[in-house]
């Protein structure tokens, strides 16, 4: 019979816990920030719940009601532990102390079973942790793999060219030559773009984090580009609050938005002027950065392989910009996603972690 008390005990014991393992092991395999409040929630739920359905009433029961004090201990949760203990001294004041050796005996042997199991429950989820970064780090290694060779082919392309206006290269005529010079020096220049971002993507695994207003760096970045919006007959506007703090990196985030504003200017339709929106709206934990433009958009196909490494539609580019700022992204724990229709245009929106708020609501027009 008593058996079973504390059989039943430790299903109230370990239900919560078990909730909160769950919790972690998810959260922290995304890389994402743990709400500490969970295990001090699962903690006291399980005193409460093992304090409800306790009919034992003696000496038996407070050993295994120590179990959520153990854990509270373990993982340095002290004021939960004094709370846990108050809570334990004002509703066992009139415990029973008659002694059965045998009982005893039973409920230290369960006692320490159910300690075993609990401390392995916290080094089975950190066990799971390791794991989820470790198939990550493969994954990524995998795709390095795979974009090496691409690399590789892409190189050949521009070897190629330059090989080939080398052998028709001839020095006795200079009109020729200049003309075959240009189109080498340009191929290289390519190569070596092409070398630099993947350089960039590959070793791309840390970002240097500080507090940025991210409606300034748009500002600085639209700024840097309004020659080539103007060049190209393009307008572009802002919307954003006039300061919105994040934690990020300043520079990595600013080549992020060049890349995707020149991409917009390179969607541009020939007959119609192209016009595009930068969008910043905040929550109390986030950010959300929107660029439309109404270009020649994409069909479902080029949506699905556009962030992939290499893939790419310009005659002269690379493939690597917009992978590079899907990683850079990520680095910050953010998301981004595009949307495009066919002659219609494409909408990219980012989510990037939120710290401070803001005040003031303003367009601004360039």
């Amino acid at each position: 019979m008593i058996i079973d008390k504390l059989l039943l005990l430790g299903i109230c014991l370990f239900l919560p816990i078990s909730i909160y393992f769950n919790y972690s092991t998810y959260v922290k395999s995304l890389e994402l920030k743990e709400n500490s409040i969970i295990l001090e929630l699962s903690i006291i739920i399980s005193l409460l719940l093992m304090l409800k359905y306790d009919t034992l009433n003696n000496i038996y029961s407070i050993i295994i009601l120590l179990l959520p004090i153990i854990i509270s201990i373990m993982r340095k949760k002290y004021y939960i532990t004094i709370l846990l203990i108050t809570v334990l001294l004002f509703l066992k004041q009139n415990i029973e102390l008659n002694v059965n050796l045998s009982y005893i005996l039973q409920t230290i042997l369960i006692f320490i079973i159910y300690l075993y199991l609990i401390v392995n429950f916290f080094k089975l989820g950190n066990n799971v942790i390791d794991l989820s970064k470790l198939q990550k780090e493969l994954d990524r290694e995998k795709l390095l793999r795979s974009s090496i060779s691409k690399l590789t082919h892409e190189l050949k392309n521009p070897i190629a060219v330059c090989n080939g206006y080398l052998e028709m290269l001839d020095i006795n005529n200079k009109e020729k030559s200049q003309k075959y010079i240009n189109i080498i020096t340009n191929e290289i220049k390519r190569s070596k773009t092409i070398i630099d971002e993947f350089s960039s993507f590959g070793k791309l695994k840390t970002i240097n984090k500080e507090e940025i207003d991210i409606t300034y760096l748009l500002e600085d970045t639209i700024s840097l580009l309004k020659p080539l919006f103007k060049q190209n007959k393009s307008t572009i506007t802002l919307q954003s609050k006039e300061e919105i703090y994040i934690n990020a990196d300043y520079n990595k985030l600013k080549q992020v938005f060049i890349n995707l504003l020149k991409n917009t200017i390179e969607a541009k339709k020939e007959d119609k002027s192209l016009e595009v929106k930068v969008i910043i709206n905040e929550t109390k934990n986030q950010v959300t950065i929107k660029v439309i433009d109404n270009g020649i958009g994409m069909d479902k196909e080029t949506l699905n392989k556009v962030l992939d490494v290499f893939f790419t539609t310009k005659q002269n580019g690379t493939g690597i910009g917009l992978a590079f700022s899907k990683e850079v992204i990520e680095l910050h724990k953010g998301t981004l996603n595009i949307k495009s229709k066919i002659n219609e245009g494409t909408e990219i929106k980012i989510v990037l972690p939120k710290e401070k708020k803001s005040e003031d609501f303003n367009n601004k027009n360039y």
